[in-house]
């Protein structure tokens, strides 16, 4: 038994070669809008910024 290159299934001795069907070529997919990277120092000043109004809440109770 040998190996379809493309199907990469067995190809039984009786046979010359496999009936697989190449699958067609995917089209390129459309180029994507660019995701802005989320820093860590956003996430840090961030969470300094909801700190600094939690406490500043706090004191006011």
């Amino acid at each position: 038994m040998t190996v379809c290159p493309r199907c990469h299934l067995e190809i039984p001795a009786a046979a010359d070669t496999c009936d697989c069907v190449p699958a067609p070529p995917r089209e390129p997919e459309p180029d994507r809008p660019a995701v802005p990277v989320y820093s860590e120092n956003l996430r840090v000043d961030r969470d300094r910024a909801f700190t600094r109004h939690a406490d500043e809440r706090h004191t006011i109770r």
